[in-house]
């Protein structure tokens, strides 16, 4: 959040456990980057280069600790989010599509073209 002072101190997010499990990962790096559970590549990729434009020491000039220790937190994140989606496996069923229908299409799914 910022103000007419600039930006206030990141928050305070505990670090990963070592031995976490895959979701308790995912889990962390939706919580640092403040996602929802379904988020677009796109929404993350966003989310994340926002972050960093409001938190990077570099960016931001402030070298403070907790300015330094939430980018790398961020970009930890971005890691893990990254190769869960990379190793994700899609499907492409007709099952799995017609749940991200346009309006168009679901009504002509469901209705035909007659009913226009």
């Amino acid at each position: 959040m910022t103000d007419d002072n600039g930006p206030h101190d990141p928050p305070l997010i505990a670090d990963l456990k070592e031995d976490a499990g895959l979701y308790d990962r995912l889990t962390w790096a939706r919580e640092v980057l403040n996602l929802g559970e379904s988020e677009t590549k796109n929404s993350i990729d966003n989310q994340c280069n926002r972050l960093l434009k409001k938190w990077h020491p570099d960016l931001i000039n402030n070298r403070n600790e907790a300015c330094k220790t939430y980018t790398r937190q961020i970009i930890t994140a971005k890691k893990i989010i990254d190769d869960y989606c990379d190793n994700y496996k899609y499907s492409f069923t007709f099952q799995e599509t017609k749940k991200y229908l346009s309006p168009q299409e679901w009504h002509w799914l469901h209705f035909g073209e007659e009913s226009v």
